[in-house]
């Protein structure tokens, strides 16, 4: 595992990011872990900063809504990162279910990042 990252996360294909619905907005989900999920910086009507809180939900390449309530911990013009609360961690079996449906749905993707 790398030191920059400390848990394994799926980096979505282009043609298979969820959106990510706030309210009004939908913004684009770039990649998930089981503790984080981190977004596009674009699409926001006002761009968190760092320490405020955020909540929405995303539906999984497999179908399952995911309910985001967490802590933006990092922003730039590229990107959003999320730091779930400890009850909206996603399970490690739900993230390689969803792995394997986007490699099903996408069968030459491999953009999953293990750590």
């Amino acid at each position: 595992m790398s030191p920059e990252r400390a848990e394994f996360r799926i980096c979505y294909p282009l043609m298979g990011r969820p959106r990510f619905r706030a309210g009004k907005q939908q913004i684009t989900v770039l990649d998930l872990s089981a503790s984080a999920l981190r977004l596009d910086a674009q699409g926001w009507e006002s761009r968190p900063r760092p320490g405020d809180r955020v909540s929405g939900e995303f539906r999984l390449a497999q179908g399952v809504d995911h309910v985001v309530r967490g802590c933006c911990q990092r922003v730039s013009d590229a990107e959003v990162v999320v730091l779930f609360d400890a009850a909206a961690h996603v399970p490690m079996t739900v993230i390689f279910a969803e792995q394997r449906c986007l490699r099903s749905l996408f069968p030459d993707w491999n953009r999953a990042t293990p750590g």
